[in-house]
C-alpha cells in the first residue's frame, strides 16, 4: 500500500500472479508483469513562463510542481532577484505555490525567479536542480 506516493524517478516492477481469480474463478494463464519509471520531482510550469514580456507589473507568480509539495521547505527554497517585498501564498495539500508581491513590481526590469533544491515533496524528496524563471 503507498501511502506517500511513489518515489521519484525510480523504476517500479509489478507482477500480477495467476492465482488473481475473476469474480467467475477465473484465472490468469500466466503471471503478468510490467514495469514503469516515475518522474523526478520538478517544476512542472510557473507563471508567468520564463522569458515572458509585458507582464503585469502587479502579477503573482505560480510556481507549480509535478507532486504535493512540503511547504515548510518553500520560503527558503525561493529567491527572487532584484529582491521584491511580498508574501508567499502556500495550501497545505498542494502541488503550488505563490508569490504575491507586496506593491507592483519595477517596470523595464528583469526578474529572476530561482527555485532552489531545498524545495521537496511532502513525503521529502529533493526536487531537480535549481529551477529559474526570468521575468523580463
Amino acid at each position: 500500500q503507498v501511502r506517500n506516493g511513489l518515489i521519484p524517478n525510480t523504476q517500479y516492477t509489478v507482477t500480477v500472479g495467476n492465482t488473481l481469480r475473476a469474480y467467475d474463478g477465473t484465472t490468469l494463464s500466466a503471471p503478468h508483469t510490467f514495469s514503469f519509471t516515475t518522474a523526478p520531482f520538478q517544476i512542472a510550469y510557473t507563471y508567468p513562463s520564463d522569458g515572458d514580456f509585458f507582464v503585469n507589473r502587479s502579477q503573482s507568480i505560480g510556481i507549480y510542481c509535478n507532486t504535493r509539495i512540503d511547504t515548510g521547505s518553500v520560503r527558503a527554497s525561493l529567491t527572487i532577484s532584484p529582491s521584491v517585498p511580498g508574501y508567499v501564498n502556500l495550501n497545505d495539500e498542494s502541488s503550488s505555490f505563490g508569490f504575491v508581491p507586496f506593491t507592483p513590481i519595477a517596470a523595464n526590469t528583469i526578474y529572476t525567479v530561482t527555485v532552489s533544491t531545498g524545495l521537496r515533496t511532502k513525503s521529502g524528496y529533493k526536487t531537480t536542480p535549481s529551477a529559474k524563471n526570468v521575468i523580463p
